[in-house]
């Protein structure tokens, strides 16, 4: 696997079309949109570093609709955009109803657990051999 300094993977958002971008070496996720028809450049939605932070809860403003950030790094990478209803009362059912995009950057999603069960199986391993070896 040979390692990539960034991370991007482009989505249809409603009508426009966004880039989601990480930045593995500064922990920097941004958001933009990508130029069509009626736009002449690329615009920043969002721009955050997350070393410090590895639960982060953000929102933005796309064409007059408000949409939920999320990005979940500690063990495996998740993030997902999600359109916000305050009609219901239970948070479960509110976010599992409206999310609009489920994953933002899905190859760094499965790498990230593809790390995580090769460090859980080599771990398994050493710990077995020890335990056979005593």
């Amino acid at each position: 696997m040979k390692f990539k300094r960034f991370e991007e993977h482009s989505h249809q958002l409603e009508n426009t079309r966004i880039k989601a971008n990480y930045d593995r070496l500064l922990c920097r996720f941004r958001l933009l949109t990508l130029p069509d028809n009626t736009q002449s450049e690329t615009e920043v939605i969002t721009d955050k570093y997350l070393l410090l932070s590895p639960f982060h809860n953000g929102s933005f403003t796309l064409n007059d609709v408000d949409y939920q950030l999320k990005i979940r790094w500690f063990l495996i990478w998740h993030s997902s955009i999600i359109k916000p209803n305050s009609r219901s009362q239970d948070k479960a059912k509110r976010d599992s109803k409206n999310v609009i995009i489920p994953e933002l950057l899905p190859y760094k999603r499965k790498t990230s657990i593809m790390l995580c069960i090769y460090v859980f199986l080599i771990t398994s391993l050493k710990i077995g051999l020890s335990l056979y070896a005593v």
